[in-house]
C-alpha cells in the first residue's frame, strides 16, 4: 500500500497548505513477465501507478487487438509516457494497475483461497477543506464522557438530544433468554 498526493500549486486553503487528492493504493502488484516480449502488449501492467497528462485520443490502456500481435501491439501504454508532457496545472488522468501475485500451493486444490483477492484504489481529499466535512452535517454529535455524565456537542444543530444516543443499562437488567447448545 503507498500514498500519492496530486495538488494544486494556485489554491490554497485557510492554514496556507495545498489542496489536492490522496491516491491510496492499496492493491499494487508486481508484474512478473517485465522481461518477456510479448509484455508489450499489457505495457500498462508494470507499472503500478501512473499520472498523465489528460489527452482526448488517450482513452485506453490496451486493445483488444493486441493480442493478435503482442510484438507489435496497435496500443502501446508506454507511448503516453514518452511525451514526457508536464503535468502542473493540467487535467490528469490516473491509471492504476490493480492486482495480486498468486503462488499455487497444495492446499490450493480444487479449489483456490481467495481470502487476499482485495483490491482497492481510493481517491480521497487532502487539505481540501478546512475542518472535517461531517461535522456541518445536521445529525452529527460527539460524545465524550465526563465523570458519569455524557456530554454530547451536536455543532450548533437544534436537534437537542440526538436519537443515536442510549442508554446506559446494567448487565442484571438483561431479561433475555440465552440457549445452551450442547454439542
Amino acid at each position: 500500500m503507498y500514498y500519492v498526493c496530486v495538488t494544486n500549486i494556485v489554491f490554497h486553503f485557510r492554514y496556507r497548505s495545498r489542496r489536492g487528492y490522496r491516491i491510496i493504493h492499496n492493491s499494487p502488484t508486481d508484474f512478473v513477465l517485465k522481461k518477456s516480449a510479448v509484455a508489450q502488449a499489457a505495457g500498462w501492467a508494470t507499472f503500478p501507478l501512473v499520472v498523465t497528462k489528460y489527452k482526448d485520443i488517450e482513452d485506453a490502456s490496451s486493445s483488444l487487438y493486441a493480442q493478435g500481435d503482442p510484438w507489435d501491439p496497435v496500443l502501446d501504454f508506454r507511448m503516453y509516457l514518452e511525451d514526457n508532457n508536464t503535468i502542473v496545472d493540467e487535467d490528469l488522468v490516473v491509471w492504476a494497475t490493480l492486482g495480486s501475485t498468486v503462488i499455487p500451493r497444495a492446499e490450493d486444490v480444487p479449489s483456490p483461497t481467495t481470502v487476499r483477492n482485495t483490491y482497492s484504489l481510493l481517491l480521497t481529499p487532502h487539505n481540501y477543506f478546512n475542518k472535517c466535512p461531517s461535522t456541518v452535517v445536521s445529525d452529527a454529535v460527539h460524545i465524550v464522557k465526563e465523570g458519569d455524565e455524557m456530554v454530547v456537542d451536536t455543532f450548533g444543530t437544534s436537534s437537542g438530544q440526538p436519537s443515536c444516543l442510549q442508554s446506559e443499562r446494567s448487565v442484571s437488567d438483561f431479561y433475555g433468554k440465552i440457549d445452551r447448545v450442547d454439542p
